[in-house]
C-alpha cells in the first residue's frame, strides 16, 4: 500500500492542524467500523500515518500563556522548548545537491547512509531528528504537513492538482466572494506560499528530497495528467521502459465503489550476463498509447 502521512502542530501555537488530525483519527476509526465506503476505501487502499503534534512543548507553552493571561503572543510556542523553530531546522539538501552538481564532487540524485548522517548531525533538534528517522524508515508517497506555508517545487502541477482537488469542493474555500483571513491572504481557493518569501532548511524542501525506492521495488509516484515514459534501472541489469497515460478526474459524489486505484506498472529486468531482450513489444505499446493520447487531445 502507498504510505501517506499527516503531521500537525510543527509550530506549537498553530493548533488547528493538531485538532483536525485528532478528529481525523476518530472519524476514520469510527466510520470504518460502521462500514462507511469512503473510510474503508481510504484505510484499505493506503497506509495512513498520523502525527498530531510535532512540537508538543511549544503547544504546552502557548496553552499555558493562554490560560494564565487570557491570550498568547503569536510567537509563544512557535518554537520548541529549546527556542528553535523546527521548520527551519532541517538540512538544506537543495544547496548540497546543487553544489555537488556544480562542482562534480558528489552525488546529485540520491542519498546514502541517511540514518547514520541523521544520528550524527549535532544541529538537529530531538523533534527534527525523530521525524527525519521516521522518513528514512518508511517510503512515504505523500505528506500533509499542516502548517501555513508551501514552497515552490518542480512538481508544482501535481501539488496544484492535489490542492485544488480539495479546495474547489470545500464550499467556503471555493466561494469567490469570501474575504481573505488577513492582509496577506487571498480569496482564491489556494495560495502559493512560495510567492510570499523563501526559506531554507524547512520541512517541505527536505521531504521533497527524501524519496525512497525501497528494497522490495514497491514504489509509488504522484503524477499530473499526461503521457509518461518510465524506465527502471538497476546495476548489472538491462534497463526496461514502459509507458502510461495518467488521467486524474475530480468528481463530486462518486461512490468509493467507482473510485479507481493507482495504475500499476511492473518491470522485469534481465541480467547483463544475458543478451539484451528484444523490446519491440514495449516500443509498439508506447507508440500505440501515444497515438491514442494525441487523438484524444485533437478530439
Amino acid at each position: 500500500k502507498p504510505e501517506f502521512k499527516y503531521i500537525g502542530n510543527m509550530h506549537g501555537n498553530e493548533v488547528v492542524g493538531k485538532e483536525m488530525l485528532l478528529y481525523l483519527m476518530i472519524a476514520l476509526c469510527e466510520e470504518y467500523k460502521k462500514g462507511d465506503e469512503l473510510a474503508k476505501f481510504v484505510v484499505d487502499q493506503t497506509r495512513v500515518h498520523i502525527m498530531p503534534s510535532m512540537n508538543p512543548d511549544g503547544w504546552e507553552a502557548a496553552y499555558k500563556e493562554m490560560m494564565d493571561k487570557g491570550e498568547a503572543s503569536w510567537l509563544t510556542g512557535r518554537s520548541n522548548a529549546n527556542g528553535v523553530d523546527l521548520n527551519r531546522n532541517f538540512p538544506d539538501l537543495n544547496s548540497e545537491v546543487y553544489e555537488h552538481e556544480r562542482e562534480h564532487k558528489g552525488r546529485n540524485n540520491h542519498l546514502v547512509k541517511v540514518e547514520k548522517a541523521i544520528t550524527n548531525d549535532k544541529n538537529l533538534q530531538p523533534e527534527t531528528r525523530a521525524v527525519m528517522l521516521w522518513l528514512a524508515q518508511i517510503g512515504f508517497v505523500l505528506s500533509v504537513p499542516l502548517i501555513f506555508a508551501i514552497s515552490a517545487l518542480p512538481n508544482v502541477l501535481v501539488l496544484r492538482y492535489l490542492s485544488k482537488s480539495y479546495a474547489f469542493f470545500h464550499k467556503t474555500m471555493a466561494d469567490p466572494s469570501r474575504l481573505p483571513c488577513d492582509k496577506q491572504g487571498d480569496s482564491k481557493p489556494i495560495t502559493n506560499g512560495g510567492l510570499w518569501y523563501s526559506v531554507a532548511k524547512d520541512f517541505l524542501k527536505y521531504f521533497f528530497c527524501v524519496v525512497f525506492s525501497v528494497e522490495d521495488g514497491d514504489y509509488y509516484r504522484l503524477l499530473a495528467d499526461g503521457y509518461y515514459h518510465i524506465s527502471a534501472h538497476a546495476e548489472g541489469f538491462h534497463p526496461v521502459s514502459r509507458c502510461v497515460h495518467i488521467v486524474n478526474t475530480i468528481r463530486v459524489g462518486v461512490p468509493p465503489s467507482e473510485m479507481s486505484t493507482a495504475p500499476e506498472l511492473n518491470f522485469t529486468l534481465t541480467s547483463k550476463s544475458l543478451p539484451k531482450p528484444d523490446n519491440k513489444d514495449e516500443i509498439a505499446e508506447c507508440d500505440a498509447l501515444w497515438t491514442e493520447v494525441q487523438q484524444g487531445v485533437s478530439a
